[in-house]
């Protein structure tokens, strides 16, 4: 061919006009590709596909450089299937090209088309250099797709050729691969590997490891990190943050506060104000999280979002409500998350008239149709502010019903004590093919404790069972509660027996079935038999011996676990720990001691008890005394 500056001089669809006709000398090999960059920088990707026409009918795509830029082009304007043509016809693709048309695939969601790519790539020459490009494009397709055989294969790969050692970055990839397959002792043996451990190397590390849930492990990497010389970025302070808040240790936060204020990276990096102020919410100090919020000079959704939340989930419901009003006048416009959280505050104070008015604004937004926990969120609120008729009418409005809305409404019917709708419910809810979680049968089982309900119960405990859930301690622990409140002490402890764990939950719930069917003397012996095993009691275990006490009438026992309460265990007495001693005192003839003790916790039911004692023994001046009180 023949060279020519005059196609470059013309616009592109004029070039090409006259390159057909005839009308301009035919283009070098140089010239197209200049034609094909300019094609690309101008967005034409008609253009693309009329110069890929006119290069074909000329046999000029097996060209090597006129091949390899044409690729690209192609793949830029989503033109896969004609790309995918060239690279069959070129005998060495490039890297590039290949990379192309491998990512192409990925980005229009084909990504067994990519994989087919690679795998042309191999048979063509088994000693091919692999790309790191490519290889970083495919590890974060199988990362997504969870294909650990193809990720095991492509790390082979990585291996053969020693890619670890030359790029990093491709090591970072896989470390983070295999920690979201669960296996962070693979990851960490990928990153021991690494020739050059770089930051981003180990916040893949330590984001591995907090994915999985091992935050110490997190946190002791983000301390090697730093004792290698590897000075931290935003990335890995927002990381150790996460980690701090998974096993809520204040301290090494502060510590790490610390540091993020000397680097002053909290002005820089709004997420890492925002790490902040989660942080503190979740170590339970909201105090601090409310100091921080006030000195960020940068506050996003998040951050009013994280504030909400960790008002309402303490129960201090008026605070989130009133960070709720502050939102707007900011500029900030509420997300599903901010209305979801609002009405959690909604519910801890039984804001029933601010509930109402943030159900408005959802409907408003008609975004009950779109979010589901949104949804749950507002039939919770009117389940637990006593509205059930309404928390149904928003649950029948549902387009689509998950488990969490079910769990909500099954919840609102058990706490108000209606056995009936709960267990109706609950059989709806399977009918219509939801399989109910741990929560949705504890609340289920929560209906099932009276007597009379244990049928159903142990219907409940059978599905239980088959599905091995009674290792889950909040549903064994319910299941001893169910069954010892039904009377069926039996049965609870059979199912106590079968526990793998038994804490204090279970061992006091045990204890309530015996002193309700009137075996106080056993609610006693799991007592000492609990202690025996290191397991400390709680103040409900001290209320119900306390409680048996008074079923037996034995003052000297009840006074010995009254003083070993607070002597022994460091437990405050309360209300229902004073009233149980104050009633055996008064029965006991001791009305005078009684008295002392009624005056650290002044109530009704106590002064009852004490006008009762005094009419049995005739003492009428501590009588008017305690009817003074009472009518007081």
């Amino acid at each position: 061919m023949e060279g020519s500056s005059g196609v470059l001089s013309f616009g592109l669809k004029e070039a090409l006009s006259l390159l057909e006709q005839g009308l301009l000398p035919k283009p070098t090999c140089e010239e197209l590709s200049k034609l094909f960059r300019k094609s690309g920088k101008e967005g034409d990707g008609e253009f693309a596909l009329c110069l890929y026409r006119y290069v074909c009918e000329r046999g000029l795509e097996t060209h090597s450089v006129l091949g390899n830029h044409l690729i690209p082009l192609l793949a830029c304007f989503k033109h896969l299937y004609y790309a995918h043509e060239v690279f069959n016809k070129l005998s060495h693709p490039s890297e590039w090209s290949c990379y192309c048309l491998i990512s192409g695939y990925i980005k229009i969601g084909k990504p067994h088309l990519a994989f087919d790519i690679y795998d042309q790539l191999h048979c063509r020459d088994s000693s091919a250099h692999i790309s790191g490009h490519i290889i970083v494009a495919l590890l974060k397709v199988c990362r997504h797709l969870k294909e650990f055989k193809r990720a095991i294969r492509l790390h082979a790969d990585i291996l053969r050729v020693d890619l670890l050692a030359s790029n990093s970055y491709v090591g970072s990839i896989l470390i983070s691969l295999y920690s979201k397959f669960g296996l962070p002792a693979i990851a960490q043996q990928v990153f021991n590997e690494l020739f050059d451990k770089d930051v981003v190397s180990w916040n893949a590390l330590i984001s591995g490891y907090i994915e999985q849930g091992l935050a110490v492990e997190a946190l002791r990497c983000f301390e090697d990190m730093q004792n290698n010389g590897i000075s931290p970025n935003a990335t890995t302070f927002v990381c150790a943050l996460k980690a701090c808040c998974r096993i809520k240790v204040l301290s090494r936060g502060q510590e790490i506060h610390s540091d993020i204020e000397k680097m002053a990276l909290q002005v820089e990096f709004p997420m890492v104000g925002n790490a902040l102020v989660d942080m503190y919410i979740k170590c339970g100090s909201l105090e601090m999280a409310q100091y921080m919020f006030n000195h960020l000079s940068h506050r996003d959704i998040v951050t009013w979002n994280s504030m909400i939340t960790g008002f309402a989930e303490q129960g201090r419901g008026e605070e989130g409500l009133k960070c709720f009003e502050q939102m707007k006048p900011r500029g900030i416009l509420p997300d599903p998350i901010t209305l979801a959280s609002s009405l959690k505050a909604c519910t801890t104070i039984t804001a029933l008239h601010e509930g109402s008015v943030i159900h408005a604004e959802v409907e408003r937004l008609g975004l009950l149709e779109k979010d589901l926990y949104l949804g749950s969120a507002l039939i919770d609120m009117y389940a637990k502010t006593g509205l059930l008729s309404r928390a149904q009418e928003v649950f029948d409005k549902l387009p689509l019903r998950g488990i969490v809305a079910w769990t909500a409404l099954i919840a609102g019917y058990a706490v108000v004590g209606s056995f009936e709708k709960t267990l109706i419910c609950l059989d709806q809810m399977q009918f219509e093919g939801f399989i109910p979680n741990n929560i949705t049968l504890i609340w289920c089982l929560k209906a099932c404790q009276s007597p009379g309900a244990g049928n159903k119960g142990i219907e409940i405990h059978a599905e239980i069972e088959r599905r091995g859930m009674l290792d889950h301690d909040l549903v064994g622990n319910t299941l001893v509660d169910m069954y010892a409140k039904c009377g069926l002490v039996d049965k609870a402890c059979q199912t106590f027996d079968k526990l793998p764990l038994k804490d204090v939950v279970s061992w006091t719930a045990l204890m309530v079935g015996f002193v309700q069917i009137g075996e106080s003397g056993n609610a006693f012996r799991f007592f000492d038999q609990m202690v025996m095993q290191g397991i400390r009691p709680n103040a409900v275990t001290f209320s119900v011996v306390l409680s048996a006490c008074i079923r037996i009438g034995i003052f000297s026992k009840c006074r010995t676990y009254f003083e070993a309460m607070r002597d022994d265990f460091g437990i405050i007495s309360g209300l229902e720990h004073t009233n149980c001693v104050a009633y055996l005192l008064s029965h006991a003839g001791q009305v005078e001691n009684a008295l002392a003790m009624i005056n650290l916790f002044p109530n009704l039911v106590a002064w009852q008890s004490v006008l009762g004692a005094c009419r049995r023994l005739g003492n009428t001046d501590f009588g008017k005394e305690a009817f003074r009180h009472l009518i007081h």
